[in-house]
């Protein structure tokens, strides 16, 4: 059978939304996929399956079924953050090669070159299990109702943070991510990751935030949206939430905020890791919350990948002055790397 191949391939699977990044025919190509997953069983895989929804995508695999994407919760923005991100990272994988193949639009079989996903340090325990299920279903999954083909190179599991050890030649330097639900923490010694001074702080990104607020949103995702835009310019607030409401909640998020930077303040000089490096890297998607204090604990020793986020935006213009660059820089990093090699 005639194939086509798909030289690098990068899954960040965050809590709220799954980031893809493709390199094909010399240019990148990004996508971002709700991260909700609902279980199916065989009927209702296919009644799905024949009326696929935009941005929603029904998984058959080893006799489970799956629906990935907004239309597996209700609301869209609901995701489980009490799950491990290995749990449902076969059929969230399986959605995004499916999405793949639809984007390339072609009857050719795939070959898969080189492909990388990024989960949580806390779960490194899990990488080499959860990396041959995964292959194991690449070769002849249902998607949408359809069984594509695909043949696989070289699949491998990386840390998040990972992208940032490409970049990073100091003999002590750290990275932290500032996730939806937790905080990566990562020192780096020329580049190679330093296990035993690494931790992820389960809990501690926007989360922590979001804990602290004395509003009920409707999900933990659309809470984040709102701290965030807030955060960006009080008007903003405005239009998230009922008016009547604005005052108080207004004054919840703030309190949050300082309240939060007090104890993740805490953390941080607790990590020995952060004590130690010369340039210490931060992003992710709420780390912008955190860009002023951070500034003003580490002065010249931060990094904020300013650089690598116009390299993004040019890249892809769609996302300038997008928060998703925040969101997408591990993964960035982390193609840049295998197209370079």
């Amino acid at each position: 059978m005639e194939t086509e191949s798909i030289e690098a391939i990068v899954i960040d699977l965050g809590t709220s939304l799954t980031k893809v990044l493709y390199y094909h025919q010399g240019q990148y190509h990004f996508f971002a996929q709700s991260s909700s997953v609902l279980e199916l069983d065989h009927r209702k895989y296919q009644q799905h399956a024949s009326k696929p929804k935009t941005k929603t995508y029904a998984i058959w695999t080893e006799g489970a079924g799956y629906l990935v994407g907004r239309g597996a919760s209700q609301p869209y923005e609901e995701v489980d953050l009490s799950q491990t991100k290995a749990t449902s990272a076969i059929a969230k994988v399986l959605a995004a090669i499916g999405e793949i193949k639809d984007r390339i639009n072609t009857d050719k079989g795939i070959k898969l070159e080189n492909v990388v996903l990024l989960l949580p340090l806390k779960e490194r325990k899990e990488y080499e299990t959860l990396k041959s299920a995964i292959v194991r279903a690449l070769y002849g999954f249902g998607f949408n109702g359809k069984t594509p083909k695909f043949w696989v190179g070289r699949f491998n599991i990386q840390y998040e943070g990972y992208g940032i050890t490409t970049i990073s030649t100091e003999e002590r330097a750290a990275f932290a991510v500032f996730g939806q639900k937790d905080l990566t923490i990562g020192a780096m010694n020329q580049g190679d990751l330093t296990p035993n001074m690494s931790q992820t702080l389960v809990g501690w990104g926007m989360s922590k935030v979001l804990e602290e607020v004395q509003y009920t949103f409707e999900s933990d995702v659309y809470g984040a949206k709102c701290v965030y835009s807030y955060n960006q310019r009080r008007t903003n607030l405005k239009k998230l939430i009922p008016a009547e409401k604005v005052e108080f909640v207004s004054a919840s998020i703030d309190r949050a905020l300082s309240s939060s930077w007090y104890q993740i303040e805490r953390k941080l000089d607790s990590s020995q890791a952060l004590m130690d490096a010369v340039t210490i890297y931060v992003t992710g998607g709420s780390s912008q919350l955190w860009r002023k204090q951070l500034k003003g604990v580490y002065g010249r020793r931060l990094n904020c990948l300013d650089g690598i986020a116009r390299e993004i935006a040019e890249t892809f213009p769609q996302l300038d002055k997008d928060p998703m660059i925040l969101r997408m820089a591990d993964a960035y990093l982390t193609i840049k790397g295998m197209v370079a090699v």
